[in-house]
């Protein structure tokens, strides 16, 4: 549900940068956000209760994890993401290589102590990685929207079309090596 209030918000930030000028578009996606917003904090309460009920099924069973299977968990995805990008392409692969890099970047906080001194991973790189992967991912969905009969603006297209090229080029420098880059020491 939040994923159309936040696509709604990426076109009208798209649509501001490239000076979109129209209004029932403008007006559409204005509205798609306002509804959204409504409808999320309409049931909010309704899906804390959910999360509060399952959260307490579950606690008697919830055991800690051992730090050699959270190490194993980093490697795993760290080598899955390599292999994403040493075969990159343009598609919906990559986008799932960000979710990936993401998922490692929001839970490294957590992971933390289990990693310290055996796994290094380079926060930043990883977040500078998964952001222009990012940016590429909505510029390929903006083309589509622009794309569409109802606004079908060659002048933005091509304006996106053109950013999109230099964020290819930097993820492709920013992708070579990925395992050396993201990993900064591993110790076994």
């Amino acid at each position: 549900r939040c994923g159309v209030i936040r696509n709604a918000y990426i076109n009208l930030q798209l649509g501001t940068r490239y000076h979109l000028t129209n209004d029932q578009f403008i007006s559409s996606q204005q509205s798609i956000m306002e509804d959204g917003s409504n409808e999320f904090k309409e049931s909010g309460k309704k899906y804390l209760k959910i999360i509060k009920s399952v959260y307490d099924e579950l606690k008697d069973d919830l055991r800690p994890v051992n730090d050699n299977l959270i190490i194993e968990f980093y490697k795993a995805q760290l080598a899955q993401i390599g292999n994403a990008l040493d075969n990159l392409q343009f598609n919906e692969e990559l986008h799932n290589a960000r979710k990936k890099i993401k998922i490692l970047v929001y839970n490294r906080k957590i992971a933390y102590k289990a990693l310290d001194g055996k796994l290094h991973v380079d926060n930043d790189y990883l977040d500078k990685l998964q952001d222009s992967i990012g940016t590429w991912h909505d510029n390929d969905l903006a083309i589509e929207l622009f794309s569409t009969p109802e606004l079908n603006d060659k002048l933005v297209i091509s304006k996106i079309k053109r950013q999109n090229a230099r964020i290819k080029k930097s993820i492709l420098i920013l992708a070579s090596n990925f395992e050396e880059k993201a990993t900064l020491a591993v110790v076994n």
